[in-house]
């Protein structure tokens, strides 16, 4: 694990169990800080206040209930890489707990010092991943929602529609849940062929049956590992000139992509009274995050002069 601190929450009723696992994990991690509860419900408000790398927990421990627990804690955007000890070798088993969100099941028979090392390092790698893939979604669908114009997202081979924002809803007219099961085909008057192009002026339908004339740029995007092509909207009448369209939408995009990936921290807050300080912040990037601490979720909602509070 690179000679960094590793913090691992274990779970066990038994003590006898977590000082024979302890003893595996010591020998297993030279910086290895082990902290001990002995209930899932206990681990969901440590785990909200600390940090962990890893969580490992018997599958005995969980009933019904506990199992309510431990998915809080498989949900949360930091949440540590799961191992579950198991009291026999089931691979049925184990894949179902690993579609759960557990990252490894290893049965009690074959913990071992060398076994414990393999199953944390890969766990605790393929948990880093997923969260940055996380990450960059959840900043993805931040921007996505706060752009003025309308912009919808489908997948290509399918066409179902995968994300919109609102301002697309009040475009169409369509309520979420009845966008939600619509493919592209059923706002474009022109149904999609495989030669089309994508950029330029079309007609789109309301739910209301009314034609618009719309100008339209569209690039492909990567949405949970499907291809999907992004539209941005115009009603075409709020420009004579569709080259000048096309550009104000791609610096829109452009500009859309540079704060994303910009090293720099920024966060967009809505103005409604023309006092910065009073109003609420919409978005934060990647660089501001990791400056200043917070996650998108928690600084989403706050006033700016809250940020210099803390």
């Amino acid at each position: 694990m690179s000679g960094r601190m590793l913090h691992i929450l274990i779970v066990e009723e038994d003590v006898q169990n977590f000082v024979a696992l302890s003893d595996y994990l010591n020998k297993a991690f030279k910086n290895a800080e082990l902290v001990y509860c002995q209930q899932l419900e206990k681990a969901v408000k440590i785990t909200s206040s600390v940090g962990f790398d890893v969580l490992i927990t018997s599958a005995g421990l969980i009933q019904s209930a506990e199992k309510e627990h431990l998915d809080k804690i498989i949900l949360k955007v930091d949440a540590p890489a799961i191992i579950l000890l198991t009291d026999f070798l089931d691979e049925q088993y184990a894949l179902e707990w690993i579609a759960a969100g557990v990252q490894d099941c290893i049965p009690k028979g074959n913990l071992t010092s060398s076994t414990l090392h393999k199953s944390i390092s890969y766990a605790v790698a393929r948990q880093m991943k997923n969260r940055s893939a996380l990450t960059s979604a959840q900043h993805y669908k931040s921007l996505f929602a706060q752009n003025p114009l309308p912009v919808i997202a489908y997948e290509v081979e399918s066409k179902k529609i995968m994300l919109f924002n609102n301002a697309a809803i009040a475009f169409y007219g369509y309520s979420q849940a009845e966008l939600s099961v619509l493919k592209i085909d059923d706002l474009q008057v022109e149904k999609e062929l495989p030669a089309m192009i994508f950029t330029g002026q079309k007609q789109h339908r309301t739910k209301s049956g009314k034609l618009i004339l719309v100008e339209v740029f569209s690039n492909l995007q990567k949405i949970n590992q499907k291809t999907c092509r992004q539209l941005v909207i115009v009603e075409a009448k709020t420009s004579p000139n569709p080259v000048q369209n096309n550009e104000q939408i791609q610096q829109l995009l452009l500009l859309q992509s540079a704060i994303s990936k910009s090293a720099d921290g920024v966060i967009i807050a809505k103005n409604a009274t023309g006092s910065f300080c009073s109003s609420e912040i919409v978005y934060s990037n990647a660089a501001f995050n990791q400056l200043a601490g917070f996650t998108s979720a928690e600084i989403t909602g706050q006033k700016p002069e809250q940020l210099h509070k803390k």
